[in-house]
């Protein structure tokens, strides 16, 4: 059976829609935080984290829920990072992102 390319991307769209509709808030505070530890800044984190998804930044109030698991995860790390700080200057620039 042969397939068109329109089909093939459509496909392709679908599929990267049910991955990206898998990962819930707490799997999204875990890819941010893991991209964090790798050294980038707490905005770049969240922006690949998103991207790696294939999901556009959601609303503000899903926004806050992810970044609450972030919050709530970050405990058992040891670092001398502020995640509450960081968590509130992202915040007050997100109408900006």
């Amino acid at each position: 059976m042969r397939i068109t390319e329109r089909q093939l991307k459509r496909i392709l769209r679908e599929a990267i829609s049910y991955v990206a509709g898998a990962v819930d808030d707490e799997g999204m505070a875990n890819i941010i935080l893991n991209l964090w530890d790798e050294g980038l800044s707490f905005d770049e984190a969240i922006d690949r984290a998103f991207e790696g998804q294939g999901m556009p930044l959601p609303d503000i109030q899903k926004m806050k829920r992810i970044l609450s698991k972030v919050e709530q995860n970050w405990g058992p790390r040891v670092t001398e990072m502020n995640v509450g700080g960081a968590i509130d200057d992202y915040l007050a620039d997100y109408d900006m992102y």
